[in-house]
């Protein structure tokens, strides 16, 4: 059944992030288009863009970010961070965060 490996899937940990940081009081974009691609967070608090990309067992998380160059649609805001999370399915944890300031 389907349900019993969702841990390996992007989405749901997209979902849970999302339910985390919206409890949280923060405005969040889910799937926010560029035109490019869609960004699978973007996270928005006091006048900073957090633009977050998430991959399951692969790393070039944010690598997709400066590719995309997904920072260019928030390119009126002052600060920018690129935050890229990588998933470790087996273990279900996230298994690195990286964080960079574009500006």
């Amino acid at each position: 059944m389907w349900y019993r490996d969702v841990g390996r899937y992007e989405s749901f940990y997209c979902a849970l992030f999302y339910v985390l940081l919206v409890s949280s009081g923060l405005e969040v974009i889910v799937e926010d288009v560029t035109s490019i691609g869609r960004i699978d967070l973007t996270v928005i608090n006091r006048g900073k863009v957090y633009i977050i990309e998430m991959k399951v067992d692969r790393e070039e998380a944010i690598e997709q970010i400066k590719e995309k160059r997904y920072h260019e649609k928030y390119k009126d805001r002052e600060e920018i961070y690129l935050v890229g999370i990588v998933i470790d399915s087996r273990g279900r944890r996230v298994k690195k965060m990286e964080v960079e300031r574009y500006r």
